[in-house]
């Protein structure tokens, strides 16, 4: 069912790029709501968890971001995780507007990318539904003092490096449950690794992300500090030069509140996919 609605949220998003009249950009990939993963492909992928049944899972999001100004992309985006076969089963839907603002410029050797986002979500876990919202506001720092987020060695062997930080709220209730929430900051570092760069036209790309976050506030406090965290590795190889399509192998240890991903290890292979344009 709620399969079926994120097909029909992401056709209205879609049909947003379609009918407006302003530039629009149109991104179809891994996530709407953290900056890092925007550029990475939706991926659908069969996963090996250590005593349980092998099925399959995807995460995917669509965002249609029309130019408001020359700095400022604001549109409607639409998300959706499943995972049906870890250990304690993932199902998030979410539905709202994001906002990126692009501070600085990169030419002159400083710029940020800041996004806000505001969501209805829903997620399930442990046979119970939980309905509430999304907001956050998160950057990406480019400084070519610090080379993020350019691509750098030899022809061999390219490397790549973006960090983020941000601040996250997150309330929801369930069935008969009194509504709670969160406030959270979180910072998180990507890295990529291109081997033989020039001669694989990058087609093959190795990343590793490190996310982690810091409860500052929660609506049932129990008086500590929630930590949380999340570490992933992965190697893709993608089949066509325009690094739209491809198959990959990724392992995932840690949670994501965010996305209600409780605290698991798995390893998984995907069928990867992008399509769209990079906002900004």
């Amino acid at each position: 069912m709620w399969g079926l609605r994120f097909l029909v949220a992401m056709l209205l998003v879609l049909s947003t790029a379609e009918t407006s009249r302003s530039e629009v950009k149109l991104n179809v990939g891994r996530s709407a709501s953290d900056l890092n993963e925007a550029g990475e492909p939706a991926r659908f992928h069969v996963t090996w968890p250590k005593d349980a049944t092998t099925t399959w899972s995807f995460d995917i999001a669509a965002t249609a971001a029309g130019l408001v100004t020359d700095r400022l992309y604001l549109g409607p985006t639409v998300e959706y995780h499943r995972h049906t076969q870890i250990d304690s089963p993932q199902d998030a839907f979410r539905l709202g507007a994001t906002s990126i603002l692009v501070l600085g410029d990169i030419s002159r050797g400083a710029a940020a990318h800041v996004q806000t986002l505001a969501a209805y979500q829903r997620q399930a876990a442990n046979e119970t539904t939980a309905h509430g919202v999304l907001a956050l506001v998160a950057a990406t720092p480019l400084l070519n003092s610090l080379a993020i987020d350019r691509r750098l060695g030899p022809d061999e062997f390219k490397v790549r490096w973006r960090p983020g930080f941000g601040l996250e709220y997150q309330g929801g209730a369930s069935t008969g449950q009194a509504f709670s929430s969160t406030l959270r900051g979180n910072a998180k570092l990507h890295l990529d690794l291109f081997p033989a760069d020039t001669y694989l036209r990058r087609r093959l790309q190795v990343a590793f992300d490190f996310e982690g976050w810091l409860d500052f506030a929660e609506s049932q406090d129990d008086g500590s500090l929630d930590r949380r965290s999340i570490f992933s590795s992965s190697a893709t190889v993608y089949l066509d030069e325009g690094r739209r399509f491809g198959a990959s192998v990724e392992y995932v240890n840690g949670e994501n509140p965010r996305d209600g991903l409780e605290k698991q290890a798995f390893l998984a292979a995907a069928f990867v996919f992008r399509l769209g344009d990079a906002i900004p």
